[in-house]
């Protein structure tokens, strides 16, 4: 047998009050509860980047930045959606809100192929067969 090879997984990244400037404009921007913390769990994205490429060697604080920058993004995307429900008042987001954001901002372009506006299945076969018969 060959050898096996372990791999450690990151441990969340622990905050530590020096009180240089560069730590309290961060916990200026981030808030005291949210300094050194993410919501997503740090291992799953962990084993996301290493399903892709086995070979990637990857630090705590590289983990961490791609977490809280996925965070980021999500929450942005959500407040774009919940901004975007036009005249609903519901207080819940649907599927369709995401999907009008994807197709109506340039910035949510590349998630068109993942988040596509519904249409009815009529509609996409009739579609389907008049560009069969173009």
């Amino acid at each position: 047998m060959g050898p096996e090879t372990k791999t450690k997984q990151p441990k969340p990244a622990k905050s530590s009050s020096n009180g240089s400037s560069t730590k309290k404009r961060k916990s200026e921007n981030l808030g005291e509860e949210e300094q050194g913390k993410c919501k997503l769990p740090m291992t799953r994205v962990w084993k996301m980047i290493h399903t892709q490429d086995l070979g990637a060697k990857t630090t705590n604080e590289s983990v961490f930045l791609i977490t809280k920058a996925s965070e980021m993004f999500l929450e942005k995307f959500a407040e774009d959606a919940y901004k975007n429900r036009g005249k609903e008042r519901k207080k819940m987001l649907h599927y369709n809100h995401l999907a009008s954001v994807v197709s109506n901002q340039k910035r949510y372009e590349f998630l068109s192929d993942f988040v596509p506006e519904k249409i009815r299945a009529e509609d996409a076969l009739n579609a389907r067969a008049a560009l069969n018969d173009s």
